[in-house]
């Protein structure tokens, strides 16, 4: 397949791109961690549902794990900032409501929703298969009409 020399340039873009991105996917640069920590054990590739989430006190309950990398003064929609949000959650006895209702289907908070400091996994979870272009005999007029096109292999930072 031919391409012109604006598709290979966005070509090389795009594969730098996800270069990049499947290189960040095995790090967690805001807590210096050397992996992404992956919490939960849901479908498709975990055990439980997704509904399973909400029982075992959802996305607060996400929050409280991962609570020293979010910045907790950010302001909410209820007009209080996230940690007080968080605590506010804690006082009412949300959490403990929930353990209960997991413990009535014989599940624990942690088959669900992990501790950070015990991820199910800490591998990167995007994996990049890129091909690269076909070499084939040219005409010495492609060779010209394309002789200005950027290669992938000189790429520059983004």
């Amino acid at each position: 397949m031919r391409r012109s020399p604006a598709q290979q340039t966005r070509y090389c873009i795009f594969l730098q791109l996800l270069t990049s991105l499947e290189s960040n996917s095995t790090r967690t640069p805001l807590t210096g961690c050397t992996a992404a920590h992956y919490l939960l054990d849901v479908r498709p590739a975990g055990r439980w549902p997704a509904r399973a989430v909400y029982y075992a006190g959802g996305v607060p309950r996400i929050m409280e794990e991962i609570k020293h990398m979010l910045h907790l003064d950010a302001m909410t929609v209820t007009g209080k900032n996230a940690g007080r949000n968080l605590e506010e959650l804690k006082k009412s006895s949300y959490y403990e409501a929930c353990d209960a209702y997991l413990q009535k289907t014989g599940l624990q908070r942690t088959d669900v929703i992990r501790s950070f400091d015990t991820p199910i996994s800490s591998n990167g979870a995007i994996a990049v298969f890129a091909r690269q272009p076909c070499a084939r005999r040219r005409s010495r007029q492609a060779q010209r009409r394309t002789k200005n096109v950027p290669s992938c292999s000189a790429r520059a930072p983004i």
